[in-house]
């Protein structure tokens, strides 16, 4: 066995991340390129084996959908730190197109891997949702770009943060609806923070972004992937508008 790939396998688990590949595929080395294959891996394994665990013990009397929204909470929640610390913060919109760096990739890794196994997940809801399914295609493939290339982490960073942005408030509006919590103010702010998060970062702050890959230098492919990330984001909106508009138009019972 290789040196080097030895000395991967005998890293501490909680440790991998540090230790990950930053460049281009073609520039990698074989044992460079079968870490960064195996991390994927395993990462998509333990998203997958943790939605098990709940599935079947911890929340085995709550359905499906739901163990799969608390797996994607804890997603939530380590992508927007990771994506956060991979920022940079002084000038966001400054490296579009540049080399990626080791927290960049660390995010793109575990993102990549929970995003496999949320598709996955899709195929055995009780409803299959396109919008979903393609919003999915494309972040992985974007993710996936960006390992490969080893460029595009900067906006493939911008993109994850403001997409998780509204996230724990969309889950959290479905968990507690069959949680059967009723209407009050608790589930009001939910959904006024969910409406709130999701127009900022999706409909005002992701279209600047969206201009800015489109016109930067990064590869087609990538400005192919965020206009069709807006494409999806839009279309959700959309439906969240004539959600509301419906409400709006309902009168009110007569005592």
């Amino acid at each position: 066995m290789p040196s080097k790939l030895q000395e991967w396998l005998d890293i501490p688990p909680g440790t991998i991340l540090q230790h990950l590949p930053t460049g281009s595929w073609r520039n990698l080395s074989e044992e460079e390129g079968y870490i960064l294959l195996h991390t994927i891996v395993v990462a998509t394994g333990t998203w997958a084996l943790l939605f098990l665990t709940l599935r079947l013990s911890i929340l085995s009397r709550f359905s499906f959908d739901f163990c799969n929204r608390a797996v994607s909470q804890v997603h939530v929640i380590i992508a927007l730190a990771l994506s956060t610390r991979a920022l940079n913060w002084s000038d966001p919109l400054g490296n579009f197109g540049g080399p990626n760096t080791l927290p960049q990739v660390q995010a793109m890794v575990i993102s990549l891997s929970y995003f496999l196994y949320d598709f996955v997940c899709c195929m055995f809801d009780v409803t299959f949702d396109w919008a979903n399914a393609f919003h999915h295609v494309f972040s992985i493939s974007g993710f996936a770009f960006g390992l490969i290339t080893g460029r595009c982490g900067e906006e493939l960073m911008a993109c994850l943060w403001l997409v998780e942005l509204s996230n724990p408030f969309m889950h959290a509006r479905e968990m507690l609806r069959e949680l059967d919590v009723p209407k009050s103010p608790l589930t009001f702010a939910v959904d006024l923070a969910f409406l709130i998060s999701f127009t900022v970062a999706r409909m005002v702050v992701g279209p600047l972004v969206t201009w800015q890959t489109v016109i930067g230098t990064s590869p087609t492919a990538v400005k192919v992937g965020a206009v069709a990330i807006l494409a999806v984001s839009t279309f959700w909106f959309s439906k969240i508008l004539n959600v509301i508009f419906r409400m709006l138009r309902q009168k009110p019972k007569q005592s």
